[in-house]
């Protein structure tokens, strides 16, 4: 597989910017959108982004058609790519470089400093976090100048130009600061150039000489800016990481002796004439030409730090494309080896994956923050993970809500349930009896009785929880008399009768059922489940038999956990006891769920 690629220059301007952008998209003369016609191109990726105000909203266009954008700028760490599942940033966040502007004013002492930024939000966010730092080292912001996102030409009027210049003027000669922070991209830069060319004028070299100008990393130096560079007396740059690239200058070699067809580069860069034709004053091109000479703007020998961020943006996008086609190369359809898609480049980056609930980070010797283990929790420790089946209201930090509804919601639901058991067991005992001769209870037979049964034990323990919540509202509350070196953050229940009447009926329930269920065991097993409930409720009860000691001698989160275990397990037991069995005859012995079967064993 070949990678291909589409190189545009935008020339500093916004529009130029996004008609490539859509250029790319769409590829016809016409921009329709969501229309595409007669292309054989398929765009996987697109690198580009020095300017972030500008890459964020072509990120929000190449979102919509999942066509991932890599920015070789530094952007403000607020403005994070989360935000936007297709923005990837090839280059560190600039906080690093507000730090590194932080500690060079520092370490040669200026403290009186002047700031110039572009009208932008990305201007906003370096601003702020400089002059955070700004207080508590001593330093000070002498002005804050902003810089129109305008070039000359396009200034509303003359007069908002002379203003401007008059502003700087005023800086350059009043103000005691001779050093000037700049942030901008090359438009900027340019453009502050074009106004200093007239301040220069007009004040002498004494008093708006000597400043020192320290410009941020979206600064892309081109020919255009290196004409101009003069204008700011020399000045301080910072740049993004670069490495040495080893096969680099090896290509630059093997491009000398293979360009035929770039006669420009050759003529004014290298200054021969490559063509035939004769020319006066130019020698003929031997292409042993050394690219030593030629100026950095025209030809980079090595590359530079947003050179280097491109160089791996593509190779991301390479590697990325290299792990779908060998995923996609062992499919079993035809069909799915078809296109790639640009959304399957976006490969996950991570040194671990998330430790799970009940684990912890546990910091690899010698490695990144990033990297770790995942050890387990300590002795008395507990996940505050929500998951795995667990009583929802139980977990987490205790507040106003989930302290009013756990135990109500506890009651009610066990209430509903083995009242329904209870209606159950007594349908079937009802339903036998109403096939002897001469009974009158076939009257009770219907869906009256077990609804009676259900809504009348449901209604005694929801009004009892309502009156709980009502009289007496549990709410969050510190624990600090339990424990010496610890304060519990539980919910306050007082008082724990109601608590104990709540369940004390809830028992009440399951006892009536085991005890319907124990006697009906022997009826026949067409007309009910006995032994099955009888089970289920013999369970059901020696739980909470067992956690009324347990519940009754620990303290803190312990207590938490014996009610959690005491619900999950008590859960568990209704639905084995109950359901288990009849699983088993579904997928097992499905020979005996037949009508056939059920009229044998009735007779």
């Amino acid at each position: 597989m070949t990678l291909g690629f589409h190189i545009v220059d935008s020339y500093n301007d916004e529009k130029t910017f996004y008609h490539s952008v859509l250029q790319l998209l769409f590829k016809s003369q016409q921009f329709a959108l969501n229309y595409n016609c007669n292309s054989k191109k398929n765009v996987i990726a697109m690198i580009a982004g020095l300017n972030s105000d500008i890459s964020f909203q072509v990120a929000n266009i190449l979102t919509l058609y999942k066509v991932p954008q890599l920015a070789y700028g530094s952007f403000a760490s607020e403005r994070r790519e989360g935000s936007n599942p297709s923005f990837f940033r090839m280059a560190l966040g600039e906080d690093h470089q507000v730090q590194g502007i932080f500690y060079l004013l520092r370490n040669f002492g200026w403290t009186w400093i002047g700031l110039f930024a572009q009208d932008s939000d990305g201007a906003e966010h370096f601003l702020f976090s400089l002059e955070a730092l700004f207080p508590q080292n001593g330093i000070c912001s002498a002005f804050t100048q902003i810089i129109p996102q305008q070039h000359l030409e396009n200034i509303n009027s003359w007069n908002k130009l002379a203003e401007l210049v008059e502003k700087l003027k005023l800086h350059f000669t009043e103000s005691k600061a001779s050093t000037f922070i700049i942030y901008g991209d090359t438009s900027t830069l340019l453009y502050v150039a074009s106004l200093l060319v007239q301040v220069y004028d007009e004040c002498n070299e004494k008093a708006c000489g000597g400043k020192v100008w320290i410009m941020t990393d979206q600064v892309d130096f081109s020919e255009e800016l290196i004409d101009n560079i003069h204008m700011f007396q020399g000045a301080l740059s910072f740049m993004l990481h670069s490495s040495e690239i080893k096969a680099f200058r090896a290509f630059l070699h093997l491009l000398r002796t293979k360009v035929n067809n770039l006669e420009d580069f050759w003529n004014q860069d290298l200054k021969c004439l490559f063509s035939t034709s004769d020319q006066v004053g130019k020698k003929k091109c031997t292409r042993e030409e050394s690219f030593q000479s030629i100026p950095t703007s025209h030809f980079e020998m090595t590359m530079n730090g947003h050179s280097y961020s491109i160089y791996n943006g593509v190779h991301a996008v390479a590697h990325a494309l290299q792990s779908v086609g060998s995923a996609r190369a062992n499919s079993r359809t035809t069909r799915e080896r078809k296109r790639l898609q640009p959304w399957q480049v976006a490969p996950h980056s991570v040194c671990n994956e998330h430790c799970q609930p009940g684990y912890q980070k546990k910091k690899k010797e010698g490695k990144k923050f990033c990297c770790y283990d995942c050890a387990s929790c300590p002795e008395e420790k507990i996940s505050d993970k929500k998951g795995f089946l667990c009583p929802l209201l139980f977990l987490g930090q205790p507040m106003r809500v989930t302290c009013l509804l756990r135990q109500p919601t506890f009651g009610m639901t066990f209430s509903m349930a083995i009242s329904c058991v209870l209606a159950k067991t007594v349908t079937g005992v009802v339903a036998f009896m109403a096939t002897r001769p001469g009974s009158n209870m076939r009257k009770w037979v219907g869906k009256r009785l077990p609804n009676s049964i259900v809504l009348c034990c449901f209604l005694i323990q929801a009004i009892l929880c309502v009156g709980w919540m009502t009289i007496f509202p549990p709410f969050p509350d510190l624990d600090k008399y339990s424990f010496t070196k610890r304060i519990i953050a539980e919910c306050n229940e007082e008082p724990i009768v109601i608590f104990f009447l709540v369940l004390g009926y809830m028992g009440l329930l399951s006892i009536i059922s085991f005890m319907v269920a124990f006697l009906a065991r022997n009826l026949p097993e067409s007309f009910n489940e006995a032994k099955f409930i009888t089970f289920s409720m013999l369970v059901f009860c020696n739980i909470w038999l067992a956690f009324l000691p347990a519940y009754l001698s620990t303290k803190g989160k312990e207590k938490l956990a014996v009610e959690i275990f005491s619900i999950l397990a008590s859960s568990a037991g209704l639905l084995s006891c109950i359901f288990v069995p009849k699983c088993y005859i579904i997928l097992f012995k499905p020979e005996l769920n037949s009508k056939e079967q059920l009229t044998k064993r009735k007779n």
